[in-house]
C-alpha cells in the first residue's frame, strides 16, 4: 500500500517579462534548424544503409528514437538508431549483430569512398549492448531491438500535443537539457549522471503537479530546480504520479497520492487514456523479456510506461550529491534574478547560460550574433514565429537647416541645402535663395541624400550656369536622384513583401551561416547568390534577367567660342575642379550598384514567386 505524502509548493516565482523574452530567444536558438534536421536524417540514411548491406539478405531496416524525431536535441546531441528485423532472424542475430555490423562498418570507414567521416567505431558491452560511431562528427548509438525506444518517442509526442501551448513541454525540454548539459554537466548515463529519458520524466512530472503555474519554459526550469531539490531521495522514489516510499519497493502498486486538483493526468482524461494505452504498448513490447523488479539506486525515478524500469539506476552515488547541490544552486540563481528588472534580470540569466551561449557560438555563430544584437521586432499580426521574423532596416530623417539661418549665422554651405543656380554679376557671385517648403517625408530623405559630388566652381567661387561643368553637376544630379528614387522603391517593394519573405529571407541567410544582419549589410551580389542557392537556381539567372541600365549621355560640349570665353576663368579655377573627376568615378560606381539593385529586385520577384 502507497502511503500519500502531501506534495511540497514551491515559493512564489513571477520572472520579469524580460527575462521571460530572453529565455524564448534562447530557446529559439538552441532548437534544432532544418539544417541541421537535414543532416542528421543524411547521417541516419546513410547508417541505415549500411545495416541493410550488413545483415542482407535479412529483412532488415533501422529506425530513430529519442531527442532527434522528438526534435529536442541539442547541438551536441547525438542519433538513436535500433535495428530491427523478423523474430526468427532476431533470435540468430541477437549476440553477433553488433560485431557484425562494427566490421562492415570499418570496411567502409577504410574504403575511402564513404560520403561521411566515420570514426571511433565502438561496441559497449552493457545492459542494452550499443555500437557506438561517429559519423559526420554526430555520435551514432545503434542498439538492436528496441522497441521500448519507439513507444516512449510517440508517448512524449502525444503528451506535448495534448498539453499544447506552442509546444511549451518541448520547448521546456530543450531549456532544462541545456542547463543540465552545459551549466552543470549532469547529463549523460555513460558518465553516471542523469539519462535523457529520466530527464524527460522528470519535467513531465513537473507539468503534473504544477500545471496551473506554468506559463513559460522559465517557469518550468525554475520549478524543476525547486522540487528535486528538495525532493526526499533518500526515502521515496518519484513516479509521475507522485512519491513512493522505497521500503515498499520493489513490489508496490502504484497510486496517486498527489492531490487530485494539482496534477494534469487526473484534470485531463484524454492524458491519463494516453498514458493506459501506452504503457499497455510498452508491456506488450516487454512481453518475451519477461517481468524485471524494479532495482533501488541513489536516485530512483519510475518509467511512467515501465514501472518495473528505474530511470535513475545511471546515476553513481558520487554524482548524486553534485545532482542535488547544482538543482537547490541553479533555483537560488534565478530566484536573485527574479528579484530584477530589464536588462540587469537579463544579464543575470546571460551569465547563467553562459556555457550554453559559449556552446551555441561554436555550433551556431549567425544564430547568437543576431540574439547579441537584439530581438527582432514582431508584427502583432503575422502568425510567423518569433525568430523568422524580418526587421528591414530603416533611415530616419534629418532636420534641414535652411540657407538664410546658415548664412545669417556664417555657416558654410552645405550638401542639401535648397538653392538657384548662381549668376555672375562683375565677378562676384549673387544668389537667388529660394525658402524651403514644406515637404513630404519622403522627399525630406531625397534631400538629405543628394549628391555626394562638389559644385563646379569658376575661379571667383561661382557656379557658371551653362558651362560645361555647370552641365556636367546638373545631369549628375539627376541621376542620382532617379537612383535614390529607385532605391526607395525597392525598399518599399521589400517592406511590401517582408510578410511573406520574411521567413525566406532568414533561412537563406542561415543556410549560409550568415545571420539576417550580415545578409543585409552585405554586398548586393553577395546577397543575390545567397538567394540563389537557397531557390536552387544557376548563379547566372539573374544576369539574364535583368537589364542593362542605360548610360547616361556624355555632357554636351559647348560651342569653340563659349569655350575661349571661358578658358581663361576655367584655368586659374583647375584646382578647384579636382573634385569632378573623383565624383564622376562615384557616378560608375552608383551605376553599377543600381545594377546589382536590379538584380536583386528580379531574385525577390524570383522568391515572391516561389512563396506564392
Amino acid at each position: 500500500m502507497i502511503m500519500s505524502v502531501e506534495p511540497g509548493s514551491t515559493p512564489s516565482f513571477v520572472p520579469p517579462s524580460s527575462a521571460v523574452d530572453a529565455v524564448d530567444r534562447l530557446i529559439a536558438t538552441i532548437k534544432p534548424t532544418r539544417n541541421s534536421i537535414e543532416r542528421r536524417y543524411g547521417v541516419q540514411d546513410f547508417v541505415r544503409r549500411i545495416i541493410t548491406r550488413c545483415f542482407h539478405p535479412e529483412k532488415v531496416n533501422a529506425y530513430m528514437f529519442g531527442s532527434v524525431p522528438l526534435r529536442t536535441y541539442l547541438p551536441d546531441g547525438d542519433i538513436d538508431l535500433s535495428v530491427f528485423c523478423l523474430q526468427e532472424a532476431a533470435q540468430a542475430m541477437r549476440d553477433n549483430w553488433a560485431l557484425n555490423l562494427q566490421s562492415v562498418i570499418e570496411q567502409e570507414q577504410s574504403s575511402g569512398n564513404a560520403p561521411y567521416k566515420i570514426g571511433d567505431v565502438t561496441v559497449i558491452n552493457a545492459e542494452v549492448k550499443l555500437l557506438k560511431c561517429l559519423v559526420d562528427n554526430i555520435v551514432v548509438d545503434i542498439s538492436f531491438n528496441q522497441m521500448g525506444g519507439l513507444v516512449t518517442l510517440n508517448f512524449l509526442e502525444e503528451i506535448n500535443s495534448l498539453i499544447g501551448r506552442s509546444n511549451i513541454f518541448k520547448r521546456s525540454i530543450i531549456l532544462v537539457k541545456a542547463w543540465c548539459y552545459y551549466e552543470s554537466r549532469l547529463l549523460g548515463a555513460h558518465h553516471g549522471l542523469i539519462s535523457t529519458y529520466a530527464l524527460e520524466t522528470l519535467v513531465l512530472y513537473v507539468f503534473n503537479k504544477y500545471h496551473g503555474s506554468l506559463d513559460s519554459p522559465l517557469a518550468v526550469l525554475y520549478n524543476f530546480l525547486v522540487e528535486f531539490s528538495n525532493f526526499d531521495w533518500d526515502r521515496y522514489c518519484l513516479s509521475l504520479l507522485g512519491p513512493v516510499p522505497l521500503k515498499d519497493l520493489p513490489n508496490a502498486k502504484v497510486e496517486a497520492s498527489l492531490a487530485p486538483q494539482n496534477t494534469l493526468l487526473q484534470g485531463d482524461s484524454r492524458l491519463a487514456e494516453s498514458l493506459a494505452r501506452f504503457r499497455a504498448e510498452m508491456a506488450s513490447s516487454k512481453a518475451d523479456s519477461g517481468s524485471k523488479a524494479f532495482v533501488i539506486r541513489c536516485l530512483n525515478i519510475m518509467d511512467p510506461l515501465l514501472p518495473s524500469n528505474n530511470l535513475g539506476r545511471s546515476v553513481v552515488r558520487s554524482s548524486f550529491a553534485r545532482i542535488r547541490r547544482a538543482f537547490g544552486h541553479g533555483a537560488a540563481l534565478l530566484r536573485c534574478m527574479a528579484e530584477k528588472d530589464g536588462e540587469a534580470a537579463v544579464q543575470d540569466l546571460d551569465r547563467l547560460f553562459r556555457n550554453t551561449w559559449a556552446a551555441l557560438r561554436k555550433h551556431k555563430p549567425a544564430a547568437v550574433q543576431q540574439h547579441q544584437q537584439g530581438p527582432l521586432q514582431l508584427d502583432p499580426r503575422l502568425q510567423v514565429p518569433r525568430h523568422l521574423q524580418v526587421q528591414l532596416p530603416e533611415q530616419q530623417p534629418q532636420p534641414l537647416i535652411k540657407l538664410e539661418q546658415r548664412q545669417g549665422a556664417g555657416q558654410p554651405l552645405q550638401k542639401g541645402d535648397q538653392q538657384q543656380p548662381f549668376h555672375v554679376g562683375n565677378g562676384v557671385a549673387q544668389a537667388a535663395v529660394t525658402p524651403l517648403q514644406p515637404q513630404t517625408h519622403m522627399h525630406l530623405q531625397q534631400q538629405q541624400q543628394l549628391s555626394n559630388m562638389p559644385l563646379a566652381l569658376d575661379a571667383n567661387m561661382g557656379l557658371v550656369n551653362g558651362s560645361v561643368h555647370h552641365q556636367l553637376y546638373m545631369q549628375q544630379l539627376q541621376l542620382q536622384q532617379q537612383q535614390l528614387l529607385q532605391r526607395q522603391q525597392q525598399q518599399q517593394c521589400m517592406v511590401a513583401l517582408q510578410h511573406n519573405l520574411g521567413p525566406i529571407l532568414l533561412e537563406a541567410a542561415a543556410g549560409a551561416g550568415m545571420s539576417l544582419d550580415a545578409f543585409l549589410s552585405s554586398r548586393l551580389d553577395q546577397q543575390v547568390a545567397v538567394l540563389l542557392k537557397y531557390l536552387g537556381l544557376p548563379p547566372s539567372i539573374a544576369a539574364t534577367d535583368v537589364r542593362q541600365p542605360d548610360q547616361p549621355k556624355p555632357p554636351q560640349q559647348g560651342t569653340q567660342q563659349h569655350q575661349q570665353q571661358h578658358q581663361e576663368r576655367q584655368q586659374q579655377g583647375r584646382q578647384l575642379l579636382e573634385p569632378v573627376a573623383d565624383s564622376t568615378k562615384q557616378k560608375h560606381a552608383e551605376a553599377a550598384a543600381e545594377q546589382q539593385q536590379q538584380q536583386q529586385g528580379a531574385v525577390l520577384e524570383l522568391l515572391a514567386d516561389k512563396h506564392s
